[in-house]
């Protein structure tokens, strides 16, 4: 369906009369994925080409997708045979395709529960030494591979240490081939959403091609500016492109380029070190061959056709307060009492606890005085697990950034009913983490002594901690379970603690494989309490048709999952009277615009706004709107570390020393010192800014 919906963009915009007879004018495809054939490689199983075929047309059907623009059989071809096998590969002519998608992920799930756990993305690594076999046996397909730019993006359902060893290159040096472990993707979401409710349906919007998506084009392709001139961007600084687009319905997010697919690190920077990527460094000047990234319901921004208003000098005004955030202050201005539930357990947090790190540390940054994270699974909380795998209390001190529980915090000290034992972050020491161990959230006796506890919200997992999970189905089952007894221990229950007789109703976070599964759950609601669902397979396709459409805006949207460091690009929802916003109150949005940029020193750029658990993405730029006291503004921000020198960084250590503190932060800060072109870039932590 993504797909379609990127190849419809296309097409609307080519569908006039006059375009259909003259051809040279038709706007060109923003990608080859665009205008290209599909071909659907299918293994052998319970249904047929016939049965595939079928439930292709439902599906486009049902999503709106005209058979006269994108007709199964025609554009979408579905070909029985083995993805793994050479012979079928090459009777599907893969050797010539342009753009090849790797989804494996369910026979790897067979046969790792077959091996015991022992063979680990099997089926996909088979798949990509095959397609290597098939695309570099020939020395002239391997000729076309910067021609046609070629690239292939296989989906891991694990990490791999070992994987890039099968992945290869151009003749050039441009990377072919672009794993990828979405387990980032989903983890981070569902952590996100419970740290920002409601933003779940916001990037779903934004990583589907349906309506307003991310989408990106070159520089000197883009009609921009007061009078829609072509090229108008080039030789721009990021800080005006921004302001002076003046596009009607999109807006200007990023900078990227295809020279990053020639290098090794996914990071990259301009000639003089300008972070680039979403949100980028407001003083890069855009080149004629950089990718621009936008925000937008068509592949072609349009210019606005009413005029150009200069948003800058319009604001003046309305006599908005266009002071600078201080980030110290708006980061205390944000925080929340956050108490949160987290049902279920990812296997990878016991394999790589600084996962699990990264994704405490989204809720912990947005967390205010009193708030706590409480973790309900099967593990036990010092003993390992049948596997093997440690238990809670091993995995969650090998992130490095817990401490005991001191006498001074009081009542913190107290373990929460159901609950095993405590910890409170370094960091971050508004927030405690609790363990309640060996419980099964579907079973009503196990979870009501930790319901006990007053919760805002609940992030539920389908996933255990045993390495080869459920079925999607079962997974989903599971889930609805849970769902269930929450309701009835928060709503129904008769003898429900008095915890819930008053306050908002359980914020829900829950994933689900299903489509349906989102339809028929019941969850406790309220005012502003929609549920956040995060489809899986959802998140994956879109991200994936992301990356293989656009492999260099795919590293540049990548960077919104990662979730590690503070300089990463994400998303928030901001109440308007924080930004200066009257209740009451209209503006136009380009307005909006340069008051998010002015209160965030170019870091921030506002991309709609949220009303009545409705998200607006990419209103008019001079739609009046008035703004609610309950608006949030939409808007993608990025904050930078400190930088400072290596001799401060040598007077930290000494000072941390001297206090017998430096072993115990040096465990808990990552400080990078790299060489490059005889300059040192030094990347640090906020406690180096804080001492100096």
């Amino acid at each position: 369906a993504q797909l379609a919906f990127l190849r419809r963009s296309w097409r609307v915009l080519n569908d006039s009369w006059e375009k259909k007879l003259m051809p040279w004018t038709r706007v060109p495809p923003s990608t080859p994925v665009a205008k290209n054939t599909v071909v659907i490689l299918c293994q052998e199983g319970e249904k047929t080409k016939k049965d595939i075929d079928a439930l292709l047309e439902d599906t486009l059907t049902s999503v709106g997708i005209s058979p006269k623009r994108t007709k199964v059989g025609w554009d979408v071809v579905v070909r029985m045979g083995d993805p793994t096998a050479i012979h079928d590969l090459v009777r599907v002519n893969a050797g010539a395709a342009t753009s090849i998608l790797v989804m494996m992920t369910e026979e790897d799930r067979e046969q790792e529960e077959e091996s015991g756990g022992k063979v680990v993305n099997g089926a996909t690594i088979r798949t990509l030494l095959a397609l290597r076999n098939v695309m570099c046996s020939d020395f002239d397909n391997i000729q076309r591979f910067d021609e046609d730019d070629v690239r292939i993006v296989v989906q891991l359902g694990t990490t791999s240490p070992f994987f890039n060893a099968a992945c290869f290159r151009s003749k050039t040096g441009m990377k072919i081939v672009t794993p990828l472990d979405l387990s980032f993707f989903v983890n981070n979401l569902m952590f996100s959403c419970a740290a920002n409710p409601s933003l779940s349906a916001v990037y779903m919007s934004v990583l589907s091609f349906e309506n307003e998506a991310f989408r990106c084009r070159r520089a000197d392709t883009l009609p921009a500016g007061p009078t829609g001139d072509v090229g108008y961007l080039v030789g721009k600084t990021v800080g005006e492109a921004k302001l002076t687009a003046n596009w009607e319905r999109s807006v200007f997010l990023g900078i990227t380029s295809g020279r990053v697919r020639f290098m090794d690190s996914d990071k990259m920077n301009g000639p003089q070190g300008e972070v680039m990527g979403l949100l980028p460094d407001p003083r890069y000047k855009i080149q004629a061959d950089d990718l621009v990234i936008f925000l937008g319901a068509k592949s072609m921004p349009k210019p606005f056709e009413g005029g150009y208003v200069d948003a800058t000098s319009k604001i003046k005004s309305y006599r908005l307060d266009e002071t600078p955030f201080e980030p110290k202050k708006l980061e205390v201005d944000l925080q929340v009492k956050q108490r949160i539930l987290v049902i279920g357990w990812r296997w990878v947090w016991s394999t790589d606890p600084s996962r699990l790190r990264d994704r405490i540390y989204v809720i912990a940054r947005s967390a205010g005085p009193g708030s706590y994270i409480v973790f309900l699974n099967q593990m036990d909380t010092s003993e390992p697990n049948e596997s093997g795998a440690p238990g809670f209390e091993d995995t969650i001190e090998a992130t490095g950034v817990v401490e005991d529980l001191i006498a001074e915090d009081g009542e913190e000290t107290k373990i929460p009913p159901g609950c095993t034992r405590g910890w409170r972050l370094s960091e971050y020491p508004n927030v405690r983490i609790f363990h309640a161990a060996k419980r099964n959230a579907a079973d009503y006796k196990q979870l009501k002594p930790v319901m006990d506890s007053r919760f805002d919200k609940a992030i539920v997992f389908g996933t255990q901690a045993v390495p080869v999970q459920l079925s999607p189905q079962s997974m989903d089952t599971r889930v609805l379970s849970i769902l269930l007894c929450i309701k009835h221990i928060t709503v129904d229950d008769k003898n429900r603690s008095a915890v819930w007789e008053e306050g908002d109703p359980i914020h829900i976070v829950a994933e689900n494989s299903i489509d349906q599964t989102t339809e028929v759950a019941c969850v406790p609601m309220g005012k502003r309490r929609d549920p956040d669902f995060v489809n899986t397979i959802a998140v994956t396709a879109r991200a994936l048709v992301i990356s293989v459409a656009f492999p260099a805006m795919g590293v540049a949207v990548k960077e919104l999952f990662d979730g590690k460091g503070s300089n990463t690009p994400v998303i928030n929802l901001i109440r308007a009277p924080l930004l200066g916003i009257e209740p009451g109150s209209s503006y136009p949005f380009s307005v909006v615009q340069c008051l998010v940029n002015s209160k965030f020193s170019g870091w921030a750029t506002a991309v709609g706004y949220f009303e009545d658990d409705k998200s607006f993405l990419c209103p008019g730029v001079h739609d009046l709107h008035e703004y609610g006291a309950e608006t949030m503004i939409i808007i993608f921000e990025r904050s930078q570390k400190a930088q400072v020198s290596v001799e401060d960084i040598e007077s930290a250590s000494t000072l941390f020393e001297e206090r017998g503190e430096f072993p115990k932060v040096l465990g808990r800060y990552a400080t990078k010192i790299t060489l490059q072109r005889e300059k040192v870039r030094v990347q640090c932590a906020e406690w180096a800014l804080t001492i100096f």
